[in-house]
């Protein structure tokens, strides 16, 4: 059996196992920066959510190799690990979506205050007691942000996320051009392969047919 059968047919189909997760990519930007609010993420969250969906990239050349069933199995394993991680690691770290630098600043320090943390503001962040430090990085080009505990703090990161997500739901996200554009460019990107493959539907459904047991 062939795996993808005649050439003709690989085009198609092997644009789409590239152009798809790609597209997922970017519609999940473009969805995170459109909210009227802004979104909040651990820095776990983020890491799996994207790397969830770009390591679909590597399902297509494993099943090649492999066989189907064992890449999607692979692909299921790091999707069980990767969702663990997510959910008992302890966060040293955010991501905050559709919020400019300055107001994502304000609302840490009205998170700290609220928990009545003493703080000294630099250029990088705050400067918390002994040494520790909340380092805040922005990402102007998507309007994100990561917001990051430096040292040791026992017992601060709970609390601190509770109290910094209150705050964030007060503040009102305008909406950003980014997020158009990386919407705009996943529908093109989902649009086109479809297109491609339409022409040959016949061909790779007797393709999936020969991929199944």
């Amino acid at each position: 059996m062939q795996f993808l059968g005649s050439h003709n047919s690989l085009v198609p189909l092997s644009a789409m196992t590239i152009i798809i997760p790609l597209a997922g990519y970017f519609l999940i930007l473009g969805l995170l920066n459109s909210r009227r609010r802004p979104q909040l993420l651990r820095s776990s969250e983020d890491a799996v959510l994207l790397l969830g969906t770009l390591s679909l990239l590597f399902v297509g050349p494993l099943a090649g190799q492999l066989g189907p069933r064992v890449a999607l199995a692979v692909y299921a394993a790091g999707a069980a690990t990767g969702i663990g991680w997510m959910r008992f690691s302890s966060p040293r770290a955010w991501v905050v979506y559709n919020l400019p630098n300055s107001d994502v600043r304000r609302a840490v320090a009205q998170a700290l205050t609220h928990l009545s943390i003493p703080f000294d503001r630099s250029e990088g962040g705050f400067v918390l007691p002994g040494g520790s430090e909340l380092e805040v990085r922005p990402f102007p080009l998507l309007r994100n942000t990561v917001i990051r505990l430096r040292g040791r703090m026992d017992g601060f990161a709970a609390p601190f996320e509770e109290a910094f997500s209150r705050s964030l739901r007060m503040a009102e996200a305008q909406p950003h051009p980014a997020a158009s554009a990386c919407v705009l460019l996943a529908t093109v990107m989902l649009v086109l392969p479809a297109t491609l493959a339409a022409e040959r539907a016949g061909e790779i459904v007797r393709i999936i047919a020969d991929l199944l047991p």
